[in-house]
This record gives structure tokens, C-alpha cells and sequence, in this order.
């Protein structure tokens, strides 16, 4: 192992909030580069951060890792010093620069420049990121319909919030369906904005996505997907009204022990699983008329 991949793996010894803000701000005005707001750039300048992704992911040797939102590399040269593989996903064009140039010497970490939400993700056992706040719904769905041991990012706290609402709640919808369905979701402590630069608008909190078990069949995902869209678009209305002109709209057949299962509660109070046995049935079910 060479001393120049020595010296990557351990440069958040020792250091300090304030020390690694220095060091970010001083790389990115080295490099001409300004953070976007557009791209939802916010750096991570806390050590204990980075400590804690690694601590929760439970990263170790044997990992084949994914980094969505590489930034300047400060999670991804620690990934390097303990993972077998690390893809680090980068949009911006100018940090793809710096990172090549601060990761020369780490031969285990490839860097894809491009956007994640539409790329071909690399084949990966994990997910260890800290990624642009302004892709985070997107960047789940697409996880959602991929096969992974473990997802450990760090969202904004409302976002996390509507990851882990309850039925009835007004953060509850489609990502919470879809998320609950795929994957068991729990949620840390919560960083401050001062952890990162420039500062988000709210506290930042770490996640832990597990599967429930293998990745569902893609026509069955595409369906449960087409129903939470049509649903959750009339969020407030009777589910019973819904789902029998969601199933005139496909050409479908409701069973009447669905309707009365559903009562009188509306969209927001459907449980996930109501909605995957709704979806099964219609999957299941004879088209008995054409599709408007």
C-alpha cells in the first residue's frame, strides 16, 4: 500500500469541525469551484458524521460500496480505507477533477461522473452516501427497484420524517408506501447544519435501509407504482371512490371484500400493506374490458 494511500485513509485523524470547514472551503476556492444550490451541494465538515455512516453501515473489507454525491471526497477516501470497492457517483464535472486528482492513490475507488438518477448504477452490495438533498425522493425510488444489503444516507429531517410517517399522518404518501414495502427503515441521531457547508436549510439525519427480502418482480413494482401515482394524487377522497375508478381506468374488477375492507377512510389512511394486496389483486385479476 502506498504512503499517498496511507495519508488519504487517515486525514480525519485528529480533526475538528472547524478544521475540516477550512480545508473544504480552501479545496473548493483551489479549485474554482463554488458549491451549487442547484445541484444541492452541501459538504460534509464534521468528522463525527463521517464516523457514524461508517459505524451504522457496518462497512468492512469484503464491501462492494456505492457513494452517490462524492463531493470532494471527504466520505469517499474514508470508504476507500475500508471497503474492497467504492463507486463514487459525481454530477459536477469540476469535482470529478478534484477527486481524481485527491484519490490518484487509491486504486479501489472508481469515479463515475454523472447523474445518478440516470445512469446505469454499478453492481454494489451497499449504499454509504451523503447525497444532494434535491434528488432525495428520485434517488429512493430508484434504490427501492435495485438489489442491496444495506442503504446508509443521511437526509434532511422532513424528508426522513415522511420515510417513517404513519398512515393518517400529512407526511404520509407515496415514498412511505413504497419505502415500507421494500425495506425496514430506522433513523439516527440528528447533525446540525453547521456539519455541513454551505449549511442546509434544516438538521440532517442518518438512515438504515434494510430489505424486507429479494427485489420484488418489475411488473409488479410497476403496478403498485401506477396505483400509489393515481392514489396519492387525490390524497383527501374517499380510497373506496378511488380505487373504483383506478380499476375502470385499467379495466379491472373490484372485489367487493376489498371495498368493505376499505370503509369510509380516505387515501392517507390506507396502510402499505392494503395498498400491495390491492395491487396483487389487480395483478391478478381479468381484464373485462378495454383500458380507457
Amino acid at each position: 500500500m502506498s504512503s499517498q494511500r496511507n495519508r488519504s485513509t487517515t486525514f480525519l485523524q485528529g480533526s475538528t469541525v472547524d478544521r475540516l470547514r477550512r480545508e473544504t472551503i480552501w479545496a473548493l476556492r483551489k479549485n474554482n469551484v463554488r458549491p451549487r444550490r442547484r445541484l444541492g451541494q452541501s459538504f460534509v465538515i464534521d468528522p463525527y458524521f463521517v464516523t457514524r455512516m461508517l459505524e451504522l453501515s457496518g462497512a468492512c473489507s469484503d464491501d462492494t460500496v456505492l457513494e452517490i454525491g462524492a463531493g470532494i471526497g471527504t466520505l469517499t477516501r474514508a470508504l476507500a480505507d475500508r471497503c474492497k470497492k467504492v463507486y463514487a457517483v459525481e454530477i459536477d464535472r469540476r469535482l470529478c477533477s478534484v477527486l481524481r486528482n485527491l484519490l490518484v492513490g487509491n486504486g479501489n475507488v472508481e469515479i463515475i461522473c454523472g447523474n445518478a438518477l440516470k445512469i446505469e448504477l454499478p453492481p454494489f452490495q451497499k449504499i454509504i452516501s451523503n447525497p444532494p438533498f434535491n434528488i432525495s425522493s428520485k434517488l429512493i425510488f430508484k434504490i427501492l427497484a435495485k438489489e442491496f444489503e444495506s442503504v446508509t444516507m443521511a437526509f434532511q429531517d422532513e424528508f426522513v420524517s415522511r420515510l417513517l410517517a404513519q398512515p393518517g399522518s400529512k407526511e404520509y404518501g407515496r415514498l412511505t408506501v413504497a419505502t415500507r414495502l421494500r425495506a425496514n427503515v430506522e433513523a439516527y441521531e440528528e447533525f446540525p447544519t453547521s456539519s455541513f457547508f454551505p449549511q442546509p436549510k434544516t438538521k440532517v439525519r442518518i438512515i438504515v435501509m434494510k430489505p424486507l427480502g429479494p427485489r420484488p418482480d418489475q411488473k409488479l413494482l410497476d403496478e403498485l407504482n401506477n396505483l400509489l401515482i393515481y392514489a396519492f394524487s387525490q390524497r383527501r377522497k374517499l380510497m373506496a371512490r378511488v380505487i373504483e375508478n383506478y380499476a375502470y381506468k385499467i379495466g379491472k374488477k373490484v372485489d367487493r371484500e376489498v371495498l368493505k375492507s376499505i370503509g369510509d377512510r380516505r387515501v392517507f389512511q390506507i396502510t402499505p400493506q392494503e395498498f400491495l394486496n390491492m395491487t396483487l389483486a389487480f395483478s391478478s385479476a381479468l381484464r373485462f374490458y378495454p383500458p380507457q
